[in-house]
């Protein structure tokens, strides 16, 4: 565009040369001069229209610069808002396993879970050593100690007369019925409950005796379902399962047949199995309590059977 002379670039306002076919400022290309009526101002061109005349064999404008400038400093913008976020988000990240790290002792490498061993298993107290006492006719023992739990006294006589014992607490009081009260030899057995502390054997014999106290402690037994034996004794212990169970006994004995259940702890279970007098045959059911160990404590003074269903 022409004006006094002086030639304008069409799109920017920018004094151009006569001769030049681009604008040196935008780069858009410039037409042959055309006459505009004096006074009148030059076209402004709508922002952001680039106006490229059709003319053959004119190379196109170079595009332009500041817009592909302005978006390389977005990306770069925008490339180290990404970088400082993520610096952030892992010194926060340290910083909290620093601060855990502190609480749990000064360190911060994440506590190893332990590893955890099974639950102990519940072993049978240790039984305590046997005690032996013996002497020949009538006398108190000396004074020994019991734990709390089952007693089998075992005993053995030499005499022709009475044979009777009978167990006293440190008070004098008698403990049970008499441990044995038998007339001539005897040789055999008997299971009780006892308390903890001092007692004293009461025996009264024409001739020498031993006897010998244990205090076992069950941790296993075999489920035996026949016994047999003859007179007074202490059954070996064996395992019952709980719910009703059945008991068949025989006697062949002329004095006392009495039978009774214990638990492993010496206490009776159900009352008595059987208290007859002389020969005896026949059975009893009681609801055993639990899955445990037991043992039969029986008084006979001939052979005898007990049958377990």
């Amino acid at each position: 565009m022409a004006e006094g002379g002086r030639r304008f670039c069409e799109n920017c306002g920018t004094e151009v040369r006569q001769t030049t076919n681009f604008c040196p400022n935008c780069g858009a290309a410039q037409r042959p001069d055309v006459e505009v009526p004096t006074g009148a101002p030059p076209p402004i061109p709508e922002p952001g229209r680039i106006e490229t005349p059709n003319v053959a064999g004119v190379p196109p404008p170079p595009k332009q610069r500041k817009s592909g400038i302005r978006n390389a400093v977005i990306i770069v913008v925008l490339i180290l808002v990404l970088v400082i976020m993520a610096r952030a988000c892992v010194g926060g990240a340290n910083n909290a396993q620093r601060e855990s790290g502190s609480q749990g002792g000064g360190t911060s490498e994440s506590p190893k879970e332990e590893a955890q061993s099974p639950p102990p298993t519940e072993e049978p107290d240790e039984a305590p050593v046997p005690i032996t006492l013996s002497g020949s006719g009538q006398m108190a023992t000396d004074l020994f100690e019991l734990e709390s739990g089952i007693a089998i006294f075992k005993l053995s006589y030499q005499g022709d007369r009475n044979f009777i014992v009978h167990l006293l607490d440190e008070n004098g009081s008698q403990v049970g019925q008499s441990v044995v009260n038998v007339i001539g030899l005897f040789d055999g057995s008997q299971a009780m409950q006892a308390k903890a502390g001092q007692h004293v054997l009461d025996v009264q014999a024409s001739g020498p005796w031993n006897i010998t106290i244990e205090q076992p402690r069950f941790s296993s037994a075999p489920q035996t379902t026949s016994f047999n034996g003859a007179g007074q004794t202490a059954s070996e212990p064996f395992r019952l399962s709980k719910g009703l169970t059945t008991f068949n006994m025989n006697h062949q004995g002329s004095r006392n047949f009495i039978v009774h259940l214990l638990d492993k702890n010496g206490a009776k279970v159900g009352g008595s199995l059987v208290n007859e007098i002389g020969p005896f045959e026949g059975s009893k059911a009681i609801r055993v309590p639990k899955d445990d160990i037991y043992l039969f404590d029986v008084q006979a003074d001939g052979p005898w059977t007990i049958q377990v269903e």
